[in-house]
């Protein structure tokens, strides 16, 4: 997860000026909203592999920062936890408005659902706290008392001995955890019925609108469906490997270490699958990337093919 933190930071960079400099007037606010969803992605890989970078002792529910930025600065593994947690209410949300503004572009000019600008600021700030407070509130009462902890540890898993004196090491219980993946699994829920209600929603407009002409229908089809992609991608990997470790910790079941640590480097993950599914479910983005590798490609084969005339002419002058 070290190499992806290095491998990602210039391709969220990349995705980020696509957005800023490379959108068309057409797309209007919609590019705000993209920009949101990518910087809440990249925040949230930051955090991840560059702040925090989690060791956690499977299935035992303890662990601690690992990465370097951590141990510089002593970042505990509870306030690591809240800082973690606390990325997915914006990601959550940041994906949930794009489907919604994406739906406003579809909705008839004098329908009931039309909402302007500022309405749609409005419910993202209504959906941000529908989620950061109840997440905040699952993690009041997170961390148990440590002492209690380690007596629960030692006596349900005699193996963690050897490494329950490391430094910052940090133990959760099932019972400390379960509000919180409840939540977390209350909130998904909602998030699912929401995105497949505007999804539903945006798909039924077009089929019955007639203020559209047929190619402006197929388009706005297309750019829904490339939306759908671009954001199933990074999803899947991102919800799969949570819903295993919330699985883990929460149930105390025994899967092993090598099934936590897939589900933390399927997490890693996300921050590449992102940015490069975002540029590519784009057409402006997808063809400025495109042609950013052939021209590239196209100095190096220049390059060459001088280099081989120079050879040619070198050996020719000595014979």
């Amino acid at each position: 997860m070290t190499v992806l933190s290095f491998v990602t930071l210039p391709v969220n960079i990349f995705a980020m000026y696509c957005i800023i400099r490379k959108s068309t007037k057409q797309m209007g606010s919609y590019k705000w909203y993209l920009l949101a969803y990518q910087l809440s992605s990249f925040i949230f890989d930051f955090v991840f592999t560059v702040l925090i970078l989690p060791m956690v002792f499977f299935p035992v529910p303890m662990g601690y920062a690992d990465s370097t930025l951590a141990r510089w600065t002593s970042l505990s593994s509870h306030a690591s936890l809240i800082i973690f947690v606390s990325c997915f209410p914006f990601l959550t949300v940041t994906t949930i408005s794009l489907f919604v503004y994406r739906c406003h572009l579809i909705i008839p000019q004098h329908h009931f659902l039309k909402i302007n600008r500022e309405g749609h600021v409005y419910i993202s700030s209504v959906l941000l706290l529908i989620y950061c407070v109840p997440v905040g509130a699952g993690l009041v009462n997170v961390s148990p008392d440590q002492k209690d902890a380690k007596r629960w540890v030692l006596e349900e898993y005699s193996c963690a001995e050897s490494v329950i004196d490391i430094p910052r090491l940090h133990i959760f219980t099932p019972s400390s955890v379960r509000p919180l993946g409840i939540i977390a699994l209350a909130q998904g829920v909602f998030a699912a019925i929401v995105t497949a209600y505007t999804i539903w929603l945006s798909f039924r407009f077009l089929r019955e609108t007639n203020n559209m002409s047929q190619k402006t229908k197929a388009m706005q089809r297309r750019y829904l469906i490339y939306l759908c992609v671009q954001v199933s991608i990074p999803l899947f990997s991102l919800l799969i490997p949570v819903l295993v470790l919330l699985y883990i910790l929460g149930m105390s079941a025994d899967l092993g270490q090598g099934t936590g640590n897939f589900a933390l480097s399927c997490m890693g993950v996300h921050g590449s699958t992102t940015p490069l599914s975002l540029i590519f479910c784009n057409d402006n983005y997808r063809n400025f990337t495109l042609m950013k590798i052939r021209g590239c490609a196209g100095k190096k084969h220049e390059f060459n093919v001088s280099t081989s005339v120079e050879q040619r002419i070198v050996r020719s002058a000595i014979q």
